[in-house]
């Protein structure tokens, strides 16, 4: 009887160790078949961020190689001017004219400015700022 009931206990403890097992293999699957989907979903952004680099790289010499092309037409005076207010007003030398004032600092500019910009002959600057103004 005794012997009985030992291999009842083992039978029982053995149960429930084999339920636990396929539990466990269930998570295990899940989970691995969670880690193979974003596996893919990785490589697939990767591709498109690679593609994507390539094709904004390309853009970007295309647009250095239109700025040299543009660089050659400018007076050296005026870029001079335009490197000096770079450094000086943080990347910022350039302000459009809207409305007959500054789109930077709001202040309205006088005719003789809002003449000169619409001329474009040479630059002109804000009269608050000093940013080059440019019409568009």
């Amino acid at each position: 009887v005794v012997v009985l009931v030992v291999f009842m206990v083992l039978g029982v403890a053995l149960l429930l160790m084999m339920m636990e097992h396929e539990e466990a293999a269930q998570t295990f699957q899940h989970s691995e078949s969670s880690l193979h989907s974003l596996r893919e979903k990785h490589t697939s952004q990767h591709q498109q961020l690679r593609a994507e680099k390539a094709a904004l790289t390309q853009k970007a010499e295309r647009l250095m190689s239109e700025r040299r092309a543009a660089l050659k037409q400018v007076e050296p005076a005026a870029l001079k001017t335009y490197a000096s207010l770079r450094t000086a007003k943080a990347n910022r030398p350039v302000a459009v004219l809207k409305e007959g004032a500054c789109t930077v600092c709001g202040i309205a500019q006088n005719r003789a400015v809002t003449a000169a910009v619409a001329r474009a002959a040479k630059l002109v600057n804000c009269h608050s700022c000093g940013r080059i103004l440019v019409r568009l």
